[in-house]
């Protein structure tokens, strides 16, 4: 599979549908003559994608259809209902689409679009060396196209500059983002921030519900995705890319104060599902005026900390451990409803969000709160929460990887890593650890860890029911 050209020199190839033209309102029309050749050029290349649950934008960036949007666009849809060209005259739209990849720490995902008779037209990336200085500077001028929410699908453009190309917060996930003075509108998401030459600066990404100004992810980060993007084109691949995943796993579970590092390795698809039990039942159970004494309480922790993120997070860890007692949960009715670890990683990924959005964005309480429930609902929230359902099974994850095995699965590719027995208490017991896996979005993620107990007579072990049930049998490869 090629993806040419992903930093640099642009793809040629000429789009033989005229360009629709700039549908613009009276300040709009002040754009400009290099603007709108800039969105002009682009209109051949920018793509709307409607899902089951919203929209979003994306751009080409290979001439074999290779599409890139944004994480969040994507990542929890049922299925993407549409991709079409809104610059172009006439419906232009993909007849198939494909999640090829989706970026495991940052907003960023790749499509695969499949257009009879479309001739792709690609951005070139702008982007910095690794260890260089970013690719852009404060008051460098950008362009930004958007979908126009008309009957003709038309699209518009923006010109406006660069306020920070390296701006960091954390409720909103790792950055660093190029910050720039254009209004970033819902539905916007996944569309490219453009220099004057034409080139994606960054996409689309986030911005701040009261605030002027928007934020995109930058190139760079585009260019390190597709660079490392695992090759799965034969069972051989497969086992050695679980084999990477399951060292990589383990190796940031040994790593202190590191969270982020092993939560990137989890299933998407798991981790939503016990994201929707545990966010559902505890926003029911939670009050309105217990979220307001919950924020109050946050408040006066942020202010105590005179407004250091740093000291402020630490001491809300100390804060939701005291408080979270084992009578505290059951006085809110989640005694068995609930593991503790997950009512714990909900508080704290709620206070982390609230408390980031007060110190980073100067946020009122109300709208704090708005940001910090909807951070629930992300992919990496939901990790966090399936990382804290079997926690406690991923100690004795530091073993030898003895066998790997790789099935097509009912559901979707299956592997399962057997790793070397764990010795407990002596010899009285030893523990062989299982980790299944999950292919999703173009990668292997983990979905379960499992400890069986093997009992032990000396040296010699007598395994009795060693093999869990949904270990798949190597034979079964065969059909990959």
């Amino acid at each position: 599979m090629v993806i040419a050209s992903l930093a640099g020199s642009l793809l040629l190839g000429c789009s033989p549908h005229a360009f629709v033209g700039l549908n613009t309102s009276p300040a709009q029309r002040k754009v400009s003559g290099s603007v709108e050749r800039v969105a002009k050029d682009a209109a051949r290349s920018v793509v709307a994608i409607e899902t089951d649950v919203g929209q979003g934008m994306g751009f080409v960036i290979d001439e074999a259809g290779y599409v890139v949007t944004s994480r969040h666009v994507v990542e929890e849809v049922g299925h993407v209902n549409a991709v079409r060209w809104p610059g172009l005259a006439g419906d232009h739209r993909a007849r198939s689409v494909q999640i090829v990849y989706i970026d495991p720490v940052h907003d960023l995902a790749l499509l695969k679009v499949d257009a009879p008779g479309e001739r792709f037209k690609a951005i070139p990336l702008t982007a910095a060396a690794a260890g260089q200085a970013p690719a852009q500077a404060a008051g460098d001028p950008v362009v930004l196209t958007t979908r126009l929410d008309d009957p003709s699908l038309t699209l518009g453009a923006e010109r406006g500059v660069v306020t920070d190309p390296a701006v960091m917060n954390e409720a909103v996930g790792p950055g660093p983002y190029v910050g720039v003075t254009n209004s970033i509108q819902r539905g916007q998401s996944g569309g490219p921030v453009l220099d004057l030459h034409g080139r994606a600066v960054g996409v689309v990404t986030w911005m701040w519900k009261d605030k002027p100004g928007g934020f995109a992810v930058p190139a760079s980060r585009v260019v390190e995705m597709l660079r490392s993007r695992p090759s799965l084109n034969t069972l051989g691949e497969h086992r050695a890319r679980v084999r990477i995943r399951m060292e990589g796993f383990s190796s940031a579970l040994q790593t202190e104060g590191k969270t982020a590092d092993p939560r990137r390795f989890i299933a998407p698809s798991s981790a939503r599902q016990v994201r929707q039990r545990t966010v559902d039942l505890l926003l029911d159970r939670i009050s309105p005026e217990g979220m307001e004494n919950f924020a109050e309480m946050l408040d006066q922790l942020a202010l105590g900390a005179a407004m250091d993120p740093g000291v402020a997070l630490e001491r809300l860890y100390g804060l939701i451990s005291r408080a979270l007692t084992d009578e505290t949960i059951a006085s809110m009715g989640l005694r068995g409803a609930l593991p503790r670890a997950q009512v714990v990683t909900f508080f704290l990924e709620l206070g982390k969000a609230y408390l980031s959005a007060r110190i980073y964005g100067a946020h009122g309480r109300e709208s704090a709160l708005d940001i910090a429930r909807r951070r629930l609902h992300t992919l990496d929230s939901a990790r966090i929460f399936l990382m804290a359902d079997f926690i406690d099974a991923t100690k004795g994850l530091d073993g030898d990887i003895e066998e790997i095995t790789v099935s097509p699965g009912a559901y979707g590719p299956r592997a399962v890593v057997r790793l070397s027995p764990q010795r407990r208490l002596g010899r009285v017991f030893e523990s062989s650890v299982y980790v299944q896996l999950a292919l999703e979005w173009g990668d292997w993620y983990i979905v379960d860890v499992h400890h069986q107990e093997t009992k032990t007579r000396g040296r010699v072990a007598a395994a009795q029911n060693a093999t869990p049930t949904w270990r798949v049998e190597a034979s079964q490869a065969a059909d990959w």
